[in-house]
């Protein structure tokens, strides 16, 4: 009787089938274990990279502060805190849509005339901001590179999860 018994292997080949899966599902489990931080790692330094990116036209064509916009407005309705910075010193399309006292703007701010805080515009998004240019300037590359313009963003990326900059287009300014 023992003899028939081990000579009926199907069900053996059930249960060798069921360890080999198990131990495969035990291999990935253990991989994923030791492996999960430094995936995570990864995908931290792929969303900083992102985070660095700055969209900008080419030429006089239309859409990038409707698209700068529409980014701010998507990621601050995923409750993510955003600032969107208007950057075009010379044709600002955020200010003139927007309400800003004409003694406050990124100018201001870069100038060292104004705290940045103080400059901030809600929105009727909860969590979304506006920085825009307000006050015109001859020389806007020279704003950007001054020594104010780091400090200024670091300052910002600590209180927003998102900051967009509005750019001007490549070919017609230099900043």
């Amino acid at each position: 009787m023992l003899r028939k018994w081990f000579k009926d292997e199907e069900g053996q080949g059930m249960v060798e089938y069921g360890l080999i899966i198990g131990l495969i599902a035990v291999v990935v489990i253990v991989a994923l274990v030791a492996l999960g931080p430094k995936v995570r790692d990864m995908f931290d330094q792929v969303n900083e990279e992102l985070e660095k990116r700055t969209v900008t036209r080419e030429g006089m064509a239309r859409g990038i502060t409707r698209f700068a916009t529409g980014l701010a407005k998507s990621l601050s309705e995923i409750r993510k805190k955003t600032l969107l910075v208007d950057a075009d010193f010379r044709h600002s399309i955020l200010a003139s849509h927007t309400n800003p006292a004409s003694n406050s703007g990124l100018v201001r701010v870069l100038e060292g005339h104004a705290n940045w805080k103080e400059c901030i515009q809600s929105t009727q998004c909860p969590h979304l901001d506006i920085l825009t240019t307000t006050a015109k300037t001859a020389a806007p590359q020279e704003l950007l590179s001054m020594t104010a313009f780091p400090p200024f963003m670091e300052e910002v990326r600590e209180q927003y999860d998102y900051v967009i900059i509005d750019t001007p287009a490549v070919e017609t300014a230099l900043d």
